[in-house]
């Protein structure tokens, strides 16, 4: 169990390593200042981390952020645009649990109607 628990955290980890290397490659691409784009990556690491309740491992350059108009604008939009990403995905997985549940129950429920016909 541990075996596949690691495995699944390790292909997460590259999915989300690839997602942002390509992200990040295209924000280059679209002519985003470096700024943009480190304030952007702490901006959604953050994002995602407070809405997983992990608020205290917030990714801020405190000195850029004050300074440095670009940092600040691309930090506060991934923000909040990564953190209600998130939330929308565990909304999501909430609601498959919910419905997988019910199935569960449905199908239990209609075995035990019939076996008693």
């Amino acid at each position: 169990m541990n075996k596949k628990l690691l495995g699944a955290s390790l292909l997460l980890s590259i999915l989300f390593t690839s997602a942002c290397t390509s992200r990040i490659d295209h924000m280059r691409e679209q002519g985003f200042s470096e700024l943009y784009i480190q304030g952007f990556e702490a901006g959604c690491t953050s994002g995602i981390s407070s809405a997983k309740g992990l608020s205290s491992t917030i990714a801020k350059d405190l000195s850029l952020f004050r300074q440095e108009n670009d940092y600040q604008n691309a930090w506060q939009a991934a923000f909040k645009k990564c953190q209600f990403e998130q939330e929308q995905l565990q909304n999501q997985r909430h609601l498959k649990k919910n419905i997988d549940e019910l199935r569960k129950k449905k199908i239990r429920s209609t075995g035990n109607a019939t076996k008693g016909i």
